[in-house]
């Protein structure tokens, strides 16, 4: 198969050779999600739809999900969703990842919630945050949020904008939220000092989990209608 993505994008071949095990094994996954077998065997199904005849899911595969379940080709979106099932960084999300990081977003696992928002804002993947990716996640879930109050989801995401006042608003708060995360002053957060600042503070870490989108998340695995093979 060719190589798909930006530079620096693994290939199926690449994360195949880095994760042998393709077929999950379920009954572990059940102690360690909680999820049952017919939840698990449904979860393989939107996998297997998704995926390529390897049985990898690539960024460009969920981007297309997320557009044909959401109706948004907002990369920001995209990204967040996508990281928060990419476990391993491999770019590329294999059976055991699908399943588990379904199961973190139904509430049904133990996953850190640190490290997963830390992965959910990193949304280019550098190993930093910048005050500009937590705007841009900012900005996704303010919009998110009239989604889902203001239009009950009965209009695609792309169409939802945010007034110029709102816009302001987010920004401050994030503003706020990435001078209290960079200690430091110099402009970016590592993953080290995320993780060390969120644990220590309880307020903080929840108002860093605020920013999930969980419940989108799972809405939107459960609508995947997959693709043509």
């Amino acid at each position: 198969s060719p190589v798909r993505g930006p530079p620096g994008h693994l290939s199926r071949q690449t994360h195949e050779m880095g994760n042998q095990s393709s077929k999950p094994d379920l009954g572990d996954l059940a102690q360690e999600t909680q999820l049952d077998h017919d939840e698990m065997k449904q979860l393989l199904k939107v996998f297997n739809s998704m995926a390529g005849k390897d049985g990898i899911v690539t960024k460009e595969d969920f981007k297309e999900a997320v557009r044909q379940s959401l109706g948004t080709s907002d990369p920001s979106f995209a990204a967040a969703l996508y990281n928060m099932f990419d476990k391993d960084g491999s770019k590329g999300i294999d059976a055991k990842e699908f399943i588990l990081a379904f199961a973190y977003l139904s509430n049904k696992s133990l996953d850190d919630v640190v490290e997963t928002s830390f992965r959910v804002f990193d949304l280019n993947n550098d190993g930093h945050l910048s005050k500009s990716e937590l705007r841009a996640v900012s900005i996704m879930n303010a919009r998110m949020k009239k989604y889902i109050t203001v239009h009950q989801r009965a209009i695609p995401l792309d169409k939802i904008l945010l007034l110029p006042i709102e816009v302001a608003q987010v920004h401050e708060q994030s503003d706020k939220l990435f001078a209290r995360l960079d200690v430091n002053k110099d402009g970016e957060v590592s993953q080290e000092e995320f993780i060390r600042l969120a644990n220590s503070d309880p307020d903080l870490k929840r108002e860093l989990s605020q920013l999930l989108i969980k419940e989108e998340g799972v809405k939107m695995i459960s609508a995947v209608k997959g693709k043509k093979k």
